[in-house]
């Protein structure tokens, strides 16, 4: 798998790894989504976009995974798939990301209930990539 779950009581640390950054990232989210809802019973018709700024890659990480979470509580949507298009450093201290997620409307009945996020961790939060490889940690509580 191109991540790791590691669940604790009420929180989960994702370690994500790939050849770029760019998947590192997109596997991150498909990690946070499994643990959240069953992701294989999730269709991906819906497309939705992202582009999202920090100035740092473990921000960017971390604003990706909010706006991901947020973005799906707020419209009722659960996501099974995760593309990450480009991560560019566009100043001296800002990165964009644009990416977009699939999924669907959440159905109880279809993809079961849905963990509630309380707070996606700054502390132990990182990001890096070299000589081909990259990797994403994050850890996630939940309610």
């Amino acid at each position: 798998m191109p991540y790791t779950l590691s669940e604790k009581s009420e929180s989960l640390t994702i370690e994500a790894h790939g050849k770029k950054l760019t998947q590192a990232f997109a596997d991150g989210a498909r990690g946070l989504f499994h643990a959240l809802v069953n992701t294989d019973a999730v269709g991906g018709d819906e497309r939705v976009e992202f582009a999202v700024q920090a100035s740092s890659l473990k921000d960017l990480y971390h604003a990706w995974l909010s706006e991901l979470v947020g973005r799906a509580t707020e419209n009722g949507m659960v996501f099974c798939d995760f593309t990450v298009l480009s991560i560019q450093k566009v100043s001296a201290q800002q990165y964009l990301l644009m990416g977009s997620a699939h999924g669907e409307a959440h159905d109880d009945k279809k993809h079961g209930p849905v963990r509630s996020v309380k707070k996606i961790n700054t502390a132990g939060l990182a990001c890096s990539e070299r000589d081909g490889a990259a990797s994403c940690t994050v850890t996630v509580d939940f309610w």
